[in-house]
């Protein structure tokens, strides 16, 4: 079988595969200028890796299948360190909680959530949107405090709801002594003493502090130094790697940027380190972190690094090893993970550290090598001169993965413990393309297939939102808004919504959110589309002073007051962002419908929308969120795929062991753009044959573990049948007792000492001189007790006995070994050790019965043998239908990049095995030089 091709062959191929690289073939070109340059060949890279993956599949059925010792060790060391982890079930419903409200109940979950705290002493509560996970926090502090367990907790919130928690722990704990901190000036010496002062001499119960606050308050500057730099020094062992591998240059190049901003914070430290800092974590006395909404704290990779995200990670650090342990930090949020894939790291290494190391996979890179990864889809180069690779990751070996995130990761999901909440109806809304949009489209197709370093694809598709919601918003666009009738679009759609749910819950005064988050008050465009979609509303009938916009209220306690008014049923349409009115807009009471108009760029946001109206709290029996899109535009695909990732990364934080493999990008690549702008009817074939090839990878993996575990049992029960052998040998070496022909066991023993003959029975009897006299002169009865051979044995040794029978079978004593009692087979040679007489026996006795069940067992062990063994052997079925559909896959995605929208090319391509050329419209191939 050929492993390589023409242009790279199968030991370069090995060679890119065990270093990561990515498997592609280039050509040189000549540009008009006489320079050259390096362009990606599509087709050669297609067939190269075609051949990568073959290697990767012979080489994955040679390590486990072709012998299987070895699959077994690499699959038990697999599990000793990736699959070990068993959720383990919290019960604290013994818990009272004193100092509690009385008149509040706290659910299950946040009973078991607070036990879980207790005794695990940190946790990440992974608790859906409204679920209650405020609750939750504050009486895990109190108890841990009132425990012993902690003195003072700070608890880190966001800004905007720093009130709301507040008024939640004087409603829980109305006795509690909490100081919040709205704001902190450290602009002069005295007033970081007063603050420092006003914490550190009072015993709080709760430190509450927003986390603007909190980022201002330093950790010890020995420990910030000591963090950094080791933060230094890991960003430069990735760089080092990075260029070893060939890896891109923009890659290296953010190593290096990174350490750059780490080594310019360690000189500013240095020029700092004169001031009187008058203040910091340990002074205050903090010893236990809570932080709220900690999600926004994830950007800490060994390629980024915020400020404030190392800043939270290098505090959470100190208090650990302040308190000589990994406990005292508990984070929340109900979107645990928003965007990437890495933030599974970043949440692991600011909670569960030590999971971490006990794994190998502290450092970011060293987890993406074991959990993630990298497949490249193509992509136009800039220009249109070709194509280029570019890599989305992909998790793998999820279930196992996510079990170790679980180990300390508290998961609840409304549904799985019955909180009541309105049902939820999602409704999609489609408006058809205005003239307008549809001419702005074929700028888009144009430009998606000769993009340029300037006009990538995530500026691309920004256009295409706008151009769905409202044209003049395009970049450049000759789209002035005389040519564009708002009525016949996706916006007018909504405000027919709008008003009808304004008029159906007029008795109830029901308010409705619009999210929308291009054209803001206040924002870089010329176009407000919140101010026009008011405008708009007010002609319809709807008072002015019912419609507000989020942005108006300016500080928290505006803002408290605007959700006030809505929960009142005063406000009755609110508009705004999904960063201003997503997370903490707790306005549900009266809420009847949510009006998304732009698809949101992470797969959390949908999740934070949807939990403003469909949680606990809410007056109505039913909630309705309504997605708006333009048919053929981007907006559909982007709704479905942010939906789908959010379902599946909830599925993965459930347990679910189905889903080996999880990408969370929600950007699509330029293929993906084309065919959801042009209706290319291949997208649908796409689709299908995408779904279709999951459910073969499905197939395919029940069919190697059905292996594996066939090889498992089939190593167990040889080990069953060795053991049993083993032990079918050594009982027959017992010497056989014909029990018809000898007296009972009471007085089958005999020892001889001086040459007298002694009958072994079990009363007590003799002290020490009679055994002297027993020993040196006539025997005193011809019965000596069988517990007083064992301390004759021991005070005179072993010679003084000649010999010593059981129903004839020889025995002795070694008082040196554990089990003394020594039974010999008829040559005289000895078996084994017991501990008493009364053992050997009972061997003598049973010999027959556990001779004859012995043999059954190495007759069951047998048979099992057999009937794994047409398991274990064979190659799955489906190997070449996989093959097609890998193939069926791949022709599809060049179809689609050269811009070919016939469904016959597909038929013509899948017979003959060559796609046809691109048309003229399509992105011309590099050709060889």
């Amino acid at each position: 079988m050929d492993y390589g091709t023409p242009r790279r062959n199968a030991w370069n191929l090995l060679e890119s595969i065990c270093n990561s690289k990515p498997i592609e073939v280039k050509d040189t070109v000549e540009n008009a200028d006489g320079s050259r340059k390096s362009v990606l060949n599509l087709e050669e890279t297609l067939k190269a890796q075609d051949k990568a993956t073959l290697i990767q599949e012979e080489f994955r059925h040679w390590l486990f299948f072709k012998d299987s010792e070895r699959g077994e060790k690499l699959l038990a060391r697999y599990n000793r360190l990736k699959n070990a982890t068993v959720d383990t079930q919290w019960n604290g419903s013994h818990l009272t909680f004193p100092g509690k409200n009385p008149d509040i109940e706290l659910r299950s979950s946040q009973v078991n959530a607070v036990w879980r705290y207790i005794l695990d002493g940190r946790v990440v509560l992974a608790h859906e949107v409204g679920v209650g996970k405020t609750f939750t926090m504050i009486a895990a502090s109190m108890e841990a405090k009132r425990m012993g367990l902690q003195n003072k907790t700070f608890i880190v919130v966001k800004n905007n709801t720093l009130m709301q928690f507040d008024a939640a722990i004087r409603t829980l704990y109305p006795n509690a002594k909490v100081t919040t901190v709205n704001k902190l000036k450290t602009g002069s010496k005295k007033e970081r003493q007063r603050f420092h002062a006003t914490i550190a001499y009072n015993d709080w119960d709760i430190v509450l502090v927003p986390h603007s606050v909190f980022e201002r308050i330093p950790a010890p500057r020995e420990f910030v130094e000591a963090s950094i730099r080791e933060e230094v020094s890991n960003a430069m062992a990735a760089m080092t790697d990075a260029e070893s591998s060939d890896a891109p240059r923009f890659e290296i190049s953010r190593y290096r940027t990174k350490v750059k901003q780490l080594e310019a914070r360690l000189k500013r430290l240095a020029a700092d380190e004169k001031k009187d800092e008058g203040f910091n974590v340990k002074t205050l006395g903090m010893d236990a972190l809570f932080i709220d909404e900690v999600h926004n704290y994830k950007s800490l990779t060994d390629k980024v690094s915020s400020q404030r995200a190392l800043d939270m990670r290098i505090k959470a650090d100190w208090l650990r090893d302040n308190r000589g342990d990994h406990k005292g930090v508990l984070t929340a949020s109900g979107t645990i993970i928003s965007n990437e894939l890495g933030e599974i790291h970043v949440q692991s290494r600011l909670a569960q550290p030590d999971v971490l190391v006990r794994q190998g996979e502290y450092s970011y890179s060293a987890w993406v090598s074991n959990n993630v990864h990298t497949v490249n889809v193509f992509e136009p180069a800039p220009g249109g001169d070709g194509f280029k690779m570019r890599g989305r990751e992909r998790l793998i070996n999820a279930p196992e993965t996510m079990a170790a995130f679980r180990e300390h990761v508290d998961v609840v999901f409304a549904d799985d413990v019955g909180i009541p909440r309105p049902e939820l109806e999602n409704i999609k809304h489609v408006a058809e393309m205005t003239p307008l949009q549809d001419s702005l489209r074929d700028n888009l197709v144009k430009r998606a297939k000769t993009p340029s370093k300037e006009d990538n694809i995530l500026k691309i598709m920004g256009d295409g939102i706008r151009m769905s919601l409202y044209p003049p918003l395009m970049t450049g666009a000759d789209a002035p808004p005389s040519l564009h009738n708002i009525d016949d679009s996706k916006i007018g759609l909504m405000m027919d919504e709008v008003i009808g749910a304004y008029e159906a819950h007029a008795e109830m005064r029901g308010s409705q959110l619009v999210f929308c988050d291009l054209g803001v008050p206040g924002g870089s465009s010329e176009y407000n589309i919140h101010q026009l979609i008011k405008e708009h509303l007010m002609m319809r009938g709807i008072p002015e002073g019912e419609i507000a916009f989020v942005h108006d209220a300016k500080n928290d306690r505006a803002k408290s007051e605007l959700f006030a008014r809505v929960n009142a049923g005063e406000v009755r349409v609110l508009l705004g962002t999904t960063e201003r009115m997503g997370e903490g807009t707790n306005v549900q009471e009266r809420l009847s419908d949510i009006h998304v108009l732009v698809p949101p760029w992470k797969p959390s946001l949908i999740e934070q929308i949807r939990g403003r109206g469909h949680r606990f709290g809410n007056l109505h029996d039913r909630v309705k969120m309504h997605l708006y899109s333009t048919k053929g535009s981007l907006d559909t695909f982007m709704y479905s795929t942010l939906h789908n990732k959010a379902v599946a990364f909830g599925a993965l934080l459930r347990g679910d062991k189905s889903l080996r493999e999880y990408g969370m990008e929600a950007d699509m690549t330029y293929a993906e753009v084309l065919a959801a702008t042009t209706d290319n009817p291949l997208i649908k074939d796409k689709m299908e044959t995408e779904h279709a090839l999951t459910e073969m990878q499905a197939r395919r993996r029940g069919f190697e573990r059905t292996v594996m575990q066939a090889r498992s049992e089939m190593a167990f029960y040889k080990d069953i049948l060795q053991e049993t052998r083993e032990k079918s040998e050594q009982t027959m070496r017992i010497p056989k007792v014909n029990w018809g022909e000898c007296d009972t066991a009471e007085n089958g023993w005999v020892v001889e000492i001086n040459g007298h003959p002694h009958r072994l029975v079990k009363k007590k009897l003799v002290n020490l001189g009679e055994q002297q006299e027993l020993i040196e002169g006539e025997p005193l009865s011809p019965q000596m007790p069988r517990q007083e051979l064992y301390g004759i044995v021991k005070l005179f040794g072993t010679g003084v006995i000649e010999s010593i029978t059981c129903h004839g079978a020889k025995v002795t004593i070694d008082p040196t070994r554990v089990a003394s009692w020594v039974l010999h087979d008829e040559q005289g040679n000895p078996i084994t050790g017991y501990q008493n007489g009364a053992d050997i026996e009972h061997a003598l006795w049973s010999r027959d019965n556990k001779v004859a069940a012995l043999a059954d067992q190495e007759q069951a062990a047998s048979e099992k043998i057999e009937q794994c063994r047409p398991h274990t052997e064979g190659r799955w079925n489906g190997e070449k239908e996989y093959a097609e559909l890998q193939k069926k896959c791949r022709i599809i995605d060049q179809l689609i990049e050269k811009g070919i929208t016939d469904p016959n090319a597909l038929e013509q391509a899948l017979l003959t095995g060559k796609v046809p050329p691109a048309n003229a419209t399509a992105m011309p191939m590099a050709q060889s030089a």
